[in-house]
């Protein structure tokens, strides 16, 4: 004890450690609430669960035809001593769109006959392709051998009157070639621009007794060059206009009945197109 009688404070607080209140005691984690409090709870993030990609739908069969109206039998014909048979198909797309007629079937009581590819811009040996018809037009399904060769299906274009002079196509294909202008043989002597200026047809012209064209090798090379179909298609295939309005397409063998027959045009999904009685 001090002098005075008192306790010392500094032994009394090392030795009698201050007593809680009652609250404290009852409540011992107080204090560390109050700090929890000052700390803003964080919220769970709701787990995200992972979105499996839906199955992608499986285009639907049709169960009529798309083509119908579209695609039309205009003509059957049967064979002849002079001429194959044929079945005419009428195509009008609509607004356009696209019609691919290759893998399509006609059907007669001689069998089931399949159309197959052809070359839209007939060039020789060139790959086959779908036929596909973007605009009003006839397809001639014939029943005989192609003049052209085996698979050499094709569409009528300005410059095939040239080959019509050499080979029997039926029906037969309009000859009316595209001729020369005078810008075109301009760099010619006046006598051979006046020679090629006057030539009709699609055909070679023959030069041989005129001496002044078969003396003149440059005039002889621009008719032999210029009168040809590939000559002609050189120039003009890329015209907005040099196809025509027919493809010619061969089944290679008569596929009409002689007599009455039904025939029935099928799409790529086994549906009925169109049918022709005769």
């Amino acid at each position: 004890y001090s002098a005075s009688g008192k306790f010392p404070s500094f032994l009394k607080a090392s030795m009698f450690p201050e007593e809680k209140t009652e609250q404290e005691q009852n409540n011992p984690d107080n204090s560390n609430q109050a700090s929890e409090k000052e700390q803003p709870k964080q919220t769970e993030q709701p787990k995200q669960t992972e979105q499996k990609p839906l199955p992608a739908e499986t285009p639907k069969t049709p169960t009529v035809s798309p083509y119908i109206d579209k695609v039309k039998i205009s003509r059957v014909k049967t064979a002849s001593q002079y001429s194959p048979s044929l079945v005419a198909l009428s195509i009008r797309p609509y607004k356009g769109e696209p019609i691919n007629i290759t893998g399509w079937t006609i059907k007669t009581r001689k069998g089931t006959f399949t159309i197959p590819k052809g070359i839209e811009k007939y060039q020789k040996n060139m790959p086959l392709d779908n036929i596909i018809i973007k605009e009003q037009l006839y397809v001639y399904l014939i029943g005989d051998v192609n003049p052209l060769g085996s698979n050499q299906n094709f569409r009528t274009n300005k410059c095939f009157g040239y080959l019509n002079q050499s080979l029997d196509f039926y029906p037969s294909i309009y000859s009316s070639c595209p001729k020369p202008k005078l810008e075109d043989v301009s760099h010619l002597n006046p006598y051979c621009q006046n020679f090629i200026l006057h030539q009709y047809g699609c055909k070679m012209p023959n030069y041989s007794k005129d001496l002044k064209i078969s003396t003149d090798s440059q005039c002889v090379y621009y008719i032999l060059d210029y009168f040809t179909y590939n000559g002609c298609f050189k120039r003009y295939s890329q015209d907005p206009d040099f196809l025509k309005d027919y493809w010619y397409v061969y089944l290679d063998r008569n596929f009409i009945q002689d007599y009455h027959d039904t025939v029935y045009l099928y799409d790529q999904y086994g549906l009925l197109v169109d049918k022709y009685v005769y």
